[in-house]
């Protein structure tokens, strides 16, 4: 479909590292939205890039994501997710690993009160890497049936 090689050598060869940041990041969500996603309604949930990326467990695009716009790092959707939410849920390591370095709030709850701790646990085990990281650097585990 996209001939990404080809896109990367023509940026690169007609921008600057900003520009270069502010085009992957406008490829990045223009490459990872659904149509369903772009139509306007009410279920949308004002997630970021970086909630995107992190969802995804795309490192390099996180990490160009955080290099241009650090307040994304804590920034919540509509229903109070992070993109640390979105990282653990998935079970991305690095990922999380990322948005910590950067200042990732390990304790935020979103809308139903839930934290990153929580989503790890419940849909990657107490055992994974990234439950683990979390709770060794003090993160605790808060959801609604707790």
């Amino acid at each position: 479909m996209y001939d990404i090689e080809a896109f990367t050598r023509f940026k690169n060869s007609i921008f600057g590292r900003k520009s270069l940041i502010i085009l992957s990041i406008l490829l990045y969500t223009t490459l990872h939205n659904t149509p369903q996603s772009a139509r306007p309604n009410k279920f949308q949930t004002g997630s970021t890039a970086a909630h995107r990326a992190a969802q995804d467990g795309d490192v390099k695009g996180l990490e160009e994501v955080l290099d241009l716009l650090e307040g994304l790092v804590n920034k919540k959707d509509a229903n109070g997710w992070t993109p640390l939410h979105e990282g653990a849920r998935g079970g991305h390591l690095e990922v999380v690993q990322l948005l910590v370095d950067n200042g990732a709030a390990l304790n935020d709850k979103s809308n139903n009160g839930e934290t990153a701790l929580y989503w790890a646990e419940k849909e990657q085990g107490e055992f994974h890497p990234v439950s683990k990281l979390l709770k060794s650097l003090g993160a605790i585990s808060l959801g609604p049936d707790l």
